[in-house]
C-alpha cells in the first residue's frame, strides 16, 4: 500500500511539474535594426544646473559609441525580449563623484516608421579614477538594456538616445 502511494504521489507531483512548460510558448526571431538619434547622441552633465553651461561647470560628456545584441531577440507567451548590449563612452572634465547616472531612451518604430513605444533606462556606472595622480580618465562604460515588447505590430527598428534632464 505504502508503495501505491509513493508511486501516486510522484506521478502527481511529475505531472504537475511538466505542466508548467506546456503552457510557455517560446520563439527566437531577427532583431530589429538599431540607429542612435543624432540630435541625442551626446550628454552633457552639469553639477549645478542653475548655472548656464559653461567648461568650469561640466562634469562630463557622454557619448553612445556602439552597440551589439550578445543574446537573441526572443518571444515568450507573446512578450517580446530584445537585449542591446551599449557601449558610452565618458570623457570627464571636472567630475565631483565617480559615481554617474545616465537616463537613455528607446523609441520602437513599425515598418512605416510609426511609434510604437517608447522606454525609458539608466545606466549607473562609475568614471575611471587614479588614486595615485587624483585624476579621472576617459572610461567605457558598458551596460545591457532589455527592451521589452507585448506588441503585436512589427517592429522594425529602435532608436536610442540620452534625455535631457534638468
Amino acid at each position: 500500500m505504502k508503495r501505491f502511494l509513493v508511486f501516486f504521489v510522484l506521478l502527481v507531483l511529475v505531472n504537475c511539474a511538466s505542466n508548467d512548460n506546456k503552457n510557455t510558448k517560446s520563439d527566437i526571431f531577427l532583431c530589429p535594426n538599431i540607429y542612435f538619434s543624432s540630435e541625442h547622441k551626446s550628454y552633457i552633465k552639469s553639477e549645478d544646473s542653475s548655472l548656464e553651461i559653461s567648461f568650469e561647470n561640466i562634469s562630463f560628456k557622454a557619448s553612445l559609441n556602439n552597440f551589439i545584441f550578445n543574446k537573441k531577440c526572443s518571444e515568450t507567451n507573446s512578450v517580446k525580449s530584445y537585449p542591446l548590449d551599449i557601449l558610452i563612452l565618458i570623457e570627464p572634465f571636472n567630475p565631483k563623484f565617480d559615481q554617474i547616472e545616465i537616463p537613455l531612451f528607446a523609441f520602437l518604430y513599425d515598418e512605416n516608421d510609426n511609434i510604437l513605444d517608447r522606454q525609458y533606462f539608466k545606466v549607473n556606472g562609475s568614471i575611471n579614477y587614479n588614486e595615485e595622480s587624483k585624476i579621472y580618465s576617459f572610461t567605457e562604460l558598458s551596460d545591457r538594456i532589455t527592451i521589452i515588447s507585448d506588441l503585436d505590430s512589427l517592429v522594425t527598428s529602435i532608436v536610442i538616445g540620452f534625455i535631457k534632464i534638468d
